[in-house]
């Protein structure tokens, strides 16, 4: 994709690519700035919480935007902490963040409303 194409997104139906990309940095940018491993691996575990929550809330629409940002989120956290923290331990907490944060929406909502 070229710089120009980059220019010509168009919020209503490109807004999926442009939040990913903004969850790229914001990763980056939240691993950049804890200092150790055990900071990094509840960060991404509270992050999966909220999206796991918010995945609750779209889990019947379209969704082809969320598992963009999401994924964008976690490639950038990973970037950002790739020195001091293992890969495998993100992906792994980051996933039960977004399992415990389905599972605690889904008991909220009453059932009439599933």
């Amino acid at each position: 994709m070229a710089f120009d194409d980059f220019l010509k997104l168009v919020w209503s139906n490109d807004w999926g690519e442009i939040m990913g990309l903004i969850a790229i940095f914001m990763g980056v940018f939240l691993a950049f700035s804890s200092d150790s491993a055990s900071i990094t691996y509840v960060g991404a575990l509270i992050v999966g919480i909220l999206f796991g929550m918010r995945w609750f809330s779209v889990r019947k629409g379209p969704r082809m935007g969320w598992y963009i940002i999401i994924t964008g989120f976690l490639i950038g956290y990973s970037i950002g902490s790739l020195f001091y923290a293992s890969f495998k331990l993100i992906v792994i907490t980051f996933i039960a963040g977004l399992v415990v944060g389905f599972i605690i929406k889904k008991s909220m909502v009453p059932a009439k409303r599933r």
